[in-house]
């Protein structure tokens, strides 16, 4: 068993799989040279920025917009244009003056080839121009608009602190939690799209010398009066003001009002405006790029830093001059301008080295329970050369079901979504699996073990047949492979062998909460865009006149909106009976018995992602309740939460995470940030604070 341990598999079906899940490969600079030789025909320029267009509108994972990028390069290629992504003698000067650009990234933002990052900037900015083209389409006017988007990030965004470094506004969508500064750059990244001016508002300064206490500002208004409009991330609302949404000038008067632990300050903390500007962004080709798209569509890539800073000052008011939001090269995590590029590994153009981007993304894989579950079935320790591949297989499960109908949706790939959230419904819910017995799974655990064993021995030993055995022991099960390469629908009349009962039985309680959370996701998405385009209607037609016979535009709308709140309500409600907080704390009383460390503190992350996510769904309820004027229902819900916030409070898991923390080495920094995190989001001013704000405000609409 010992020279199995060091044996690697060597499954085709696993490597078909693994390229298909977007998995990252080694880039290089992107060249307009590299896109000779792929099929792209010669075609006028206008026709050129349409195929690229096309490319990215279709693509859903980061090559497609790579590829995209090289056929813009053909084009960039040019004498002509070249001379137009040159930057001018201002701007450099500001880049090294104000934003600290070294003479090496000053040549990487005037690069007249795309870069490697340049393909997920764009990949953000097409995602998120898609939620503003729907908050466009509502017909509310800026203020409102931006009231949409930050409550769209508040859905789509759940809070969630932690102590280390930012994680890019992509990967939070892609996870769907985020800290209140993440939280605030997926909202400013989208205002970007709605070409709403924005910045950060700081109170006082953090630890790591950034901002401090957090909001997120939006620059509206005419010429003549510019006004910097405040909205919370970490309660996902504007922030209440003498005209409905507090400005920073009221801001300035009173800091103090506008903290929730203001008591505790022995001094007024310091008003800062902070400009957010990424490295990407600053670069001359994405105006280049931007402006050849624009004919067809305008998606906003490019940012000019000093008119944003002229802009900035000027709706700041005298005695508040706005500064950028940098750190320095080494601590490129910490700001948004060398973010991406300290974020991803030297294969994707980044400098990380830590496998910060792997560590980000296994935070929405609940690999410690199903590893658990696996244990529990003795198909994980016994077979060691096997623990790799059924890691990876599970894992495609969930970037299938989770990740990638999380993502559509957020691009406003609804139909995609759905699909997909149907297919894995029908897959967890299949009586087959639903009602299996103990004994049952036991005997088909027993059977994999046996194959697998006889398979990799054989390997080992060299046998003729070694390496079709464990081929075999992967591929040979077709209903499994259908649901993971996911590009139809599994057939349940196909026969299922062990490696889907026991992956099944392994994911069925961890998935099917995600993809319910996810469908309710997709309801409260559709009855919040109804009833944003029912106020705008009602806004610009003024009072309801009469009661004709006909239908009205505002009648219809009103329908379309009650019966979207409707069902969203239905879909919470069947989240809300699945997914109890109370058994997240029976599960936290189970995990006494957990030794290991590393699988102790993983596990309380999973369970800290669903307190959060059982919490926001009963928020959600309420929301729904609210629309639907169920105020008795409403109250109720969300008392019964405040009860089960309690209970979290009063559970000693805040005790549990500190006296962990006591037992984790000094060297083990990752793992210490992350408990700390947990513990944090339990603390004073956590996670479970905001929540319960939140909770508190809807109780007093509910009483209204």
């Amino acid at each position: 068993m010992k020279r199995l341990t060091r044996l690697a598999t060597g499954s085709s079906l696993v490597l078909l799989l693994l390229c298909a899940s977007g998995c990252p490969r080694p880039e290089a600079t992107v060249d307009p040279a590299d896109a000779k030789g792929k099929n792209v025909a010669p075609t006028r320029k206008t026709d050129q920025f349409q195929q690229v267009l096309e490319i990215l509108q279709a693509s859903t994972e980061t090559s497609g917009f790579r590829e995209a990028l090289n056929v813009a390069g053909n084009d960039l290629s040019r004498p002509d244009s070249r001379a137009k992504v040159r930057l001018g003698a201002e701007s450099r000067d500001f880049m090294r003056r104000r934003l600290q650009l070294n003479d090496e990234e000053l040549a990487d933002v005037e690069s007249t080839t795309f870069r490697p990052l340049d393909s997920h900037h764009v990949q953000l900015c097409f995602m998120l121009h898609d939620v503003a083209r729907a908050i466009e389409r509502s017909g509310a006017g800026p203020i409102d608009q931006a009231r949409q988007a930050m409550a769209w990030v508040d859905r789509h965004v759940l809070l969630v602190e932690r102590v280390d470094e930012l994680v890019p506004p992509f990967w939070a969508l892609q996870l769907g939690e985020g800290t209140a500064r993440e939280r605030a750059l997926v909202f400013l990244a989208i205002l970007d799209q709605l070409q709403i001016t924005n910045c950060l508002v700081s109170l006082g300064e953090s630890d790591d010398g950034g901002p401090g206490h957090v909001f997120a500002g939006a620059v509206l208004g005419n010429d003549a009066q510019k006004e910097i409009y405040l909205f919370d991330p970490r309660l996902g609302r504007p922030v209440p003001g003498e005209a409905g949404v507090a400005t920073l000038r009221e801001l300035r008067k009173d800091p103090l009002a506008h903290l929730p632990d203001r008591k505790e300050k022995a001094a007024t903390p310091a008003v800062r405006v902070y400009s957010v500007v990424t490295m990407q962004s600053l670069a001359p080709r994405m105006k280049y790029l931007e402006d050849r798209l624009a004919v067809h569509d305008r998606v906003m890539l490019h940012t000019e830093p000093e008119r944003l800073q002229k802009s900035l000052a000027e709706a700041a008011g005298a005695g508040l001059e706005p500064t950028p939001w940098i750190s320095p090269r080494e601590q490129a995590g910490t700001s948004p301008l060398r973010m991406l590029w300290g974020f991803l590994p030297p294969a994707e153009g980044g400098s990380d080295k830590s496998s910060r981007k792997l560590r980000a993304e296994m935070r929405s894989f609940p690999w410690m329970d199903i590893q658990r579950r696996y244990i529990a079935m003795r198909i994980y320790e016994e077979v060691p050369p096997g623990q790799e591949t059924l890691l990876h297989l599970t894992r495609l499960l969930f970037l299938r079901y989770d990740r990638d109908p999380r993502l559509a949706l957020a691009g406003g790939q609804v139909d995609r979504a759905a699909k997909r959230l149907d297919w894995a419904r029908e897959a967890l819910e299949d009586a087959e699996f639903a009602l299996l017995s103990e004994s049952m799974l036991q005997k088909h655990a027993d059977n994999f073990r046996k194959q697998a064993t006889t398979a990799y021995l054989a390997l080992v030993q060299k046998q003729q047949d070694g390496q079709n055995l464990v081929n075999m022991l992967w591929n040979q099960d077709q209903y499994m492979g259908t649901l993971i390469l996911a590009a139809e629908r599994p057939d349940p009349k196909k026969e299922k062998l062990e490696l889907s009962y026991l992956m099944l039985s392994a994911v069925r309680e961890p998935l099917s909460e995600r993809v319910l959370f996810l469908n309710a996701l997709r309801w409260q998405d559709r009855a919040e865009r109804s009833q944003a385009m029912l106020e705008a209607q009602q806004k610009a037609a003024g009072p309801a006149k009469g009661s004709g016979s006909a239908k009205t535009p505002r009648t219809r709308g009103a329908e379309r909106a009650a019966s979207d709140w409707l069902n969203a309500q239905g879909a919470w409600q069947q989240y809300a009976e699945r997914t109890p907080i109370s058994a997240a704390l029976r599960r936290l009383e189970r995990l006494q018995q957990v030794a290991a460390i590393d699988l102790l503190a993983g596990q309380h992350q999973d369970l800290t992602g669903l307190v959060h996510r059982a919490a926001a769904g009963r928020l959600f309820l309420a929301t729904a309740l609210l629309h639907r004027n169920q105020l008795d229902q409403a109250r109720s819900t969300l008392k019964a939460l405040n009860a089960d916030l309690a209970a979290v409070r009063d559970s000693g898991w805040h005790k549990e995470l500190t006296g962990l923390l006591e037992r984790v080495p000094a060297s083990q920094s990752t793992l210490r940030d992350m408990i700390k995190g947990l513990s944090d989001n339990l603390g004073p001013r956590g996670s479970l604070f905001w929540l319960q704000q939140r909770v508190d405000f809807l109780l007093a609409a509910a009483s209204t």
